[in-house]
Order: C-alpha cells, then structure tokens, then sequence
C-alpha cells in the first residue's frame, strides 16, 4: 500500500512564493524596460535632443554581452554632453507629456547639475552630463553620503540596432566598457562602482542635493542611490 505524499512543508512553500514573486518581478521588470526604452527613443526621435544622446552603462553592457536588457537592474543610462544640455532640458517636457516622471536631479559639490532622472513604471531612465577634460570625459556619480568623479577617453559613436529601434553608442564599444568596468566579459555580481571601476578619479564627502528643482521628489521606499551599473 502506497502511503500518501507529504505536503510541502511550510519553508518549501515560501520558497516556491518567493521563486514565483521574484520570477514575475523580472518579467514586469523586461517588459517596462523595453517599453520604456522604446517610446523613450521615438520622442526624442522628434526632439532637440535627437542624435544628441548614448547609450551607456549597465543598459549596453547587458545588450553587449548578454543580447538583452536586465530585468534585475531596471535603470536605463545616458550620456549627454555638457554643451547639449539645452537641448536635453528642452526636451524634458515632451517626456513628462508621454508619461516620464521627473525623479531626481543631483547637483554637485560645485553646484553644477550633473544627472537627470526620469521613471516610468518600475523603471529609472538616467542623463548623466558629461563634461570635458583635456582628451578626456568626466562625469559624477553618487552614494547617499559620497560623491564619485570619474573619467572616460574621449569617444567617437556608432549605431546600434536594439529592441527595433537605433541607439548610438561608443563606436568603440569594447573600450568604453574595459575603461567603465575593467574584465567587463566576466559576470562580476558584487560589482560595486565605488571601489572596483577604473574610471573613478576621486571620492569625496557628498554636499550637493538630489531635488528637482524646488520640487521634492515623492517619497518611495527604495533609496536613490544605488551601486550603479552592476556589472
């Protein structure tokens, strides 16, 4: 006589709830990603912005490497350069009216604007400025008590063909990322942008805001900064 199988106990059930929460978060996560990134890329088609942005960060290193976006990282990184500026703000109001919301902006030390910050859905799409420097690029990036500096050679674009629509990108893509993340090739889960990318200059104790504006951004449970592009 066959006995009957025991139910699954109590820590196998939280563990397949957890398998499945986790496993629908990222497929919400791929779909918004991909949504957001396609309307994102056909506004700015029609904007001042146009021609004006790259793709960077975590968002090419999953496309480079993996052939698809990051469902465990939803942020989404841009380069501008500091002379298009204007036109990035002046694009900024054709993103809010297809449902872009301004999230943060984070100001350095000196005052300057460094990093814009727009979500849709779960989903951070992230300007970082671009400043230049002798033969190279220079940009800022934050923890919640440090402000990071940090330098890329300078880089001419290319074009890349992504989620049926064209990004550019650093022409030298293979580059760009050795000079973002070192050993980009190799999976690297406690990536920390802090001590393991060779592109930080400096680290120094953090005075800026993270406002828009004179507009105080809705508090959320998660925190704003974050170990930026896990590699």
């Amino acid at each position: 006589m066959s006995r009957k199988p025991k139910p699954p106990s109590l820590l196998r059930r939280f563990r397949r709830l957890f398998s499945f929460k986790r496993h629908y978060r990222r497929r919400l996560n791929r779909r918004y990603i991909v949504e957001g990134m396609q309307l994102l890329n056909d506004v700015l088609a029609d904007s001042p912005l146009a021609g004006r942005y790259f793709l960077c960060g975590g968002a090419l290193l999953s496309c480079i490497r993996n052939g698809c976006v990051n469902a465990d990282d939803p942020d989404v990184d841009f380069y501008v350069r500091a002379e298009d500026t204007p036109r990035l703000l002046a694009s900024l109001p054709s993103l809010e009216r297809a449902g872009f919301q301004r999230w943060y902006r984070f100001v350095n030390n000196g005052g300057e604007v460094t990093e814009w910050s727009l979500k849709r859905g779960t989903v951070k799409f992230e300007f970082f400025r671009l400043f230049p420097h002798a033969d190279r690029l220079r940009y800022y990036c934050y923890t919640s008590s440090e402000q990071g500096l940090l330098e890329l050679p300078e880089m001419e674009l290319g074009t890349l063909a992504w989620l049926d629509r064209q990004w550019l990108k650093p022409a030298n893509h293979d580059a760009y990322l050795a000079a973002e993340y070192g050993d980009w090739k190799v999976p690297w889960p406690d990536y920390c942008w802090t001590v393991d990318s060779p592109a930080v200059v400096a680290m120094e104790p953090w005075q800026g805001t993270w406002e828009w504006e004179s507009e105080i951004p809705p508090l959320i449970s998660v925190t704003p900064f974050r170990r930026r592009m896990a590699a």
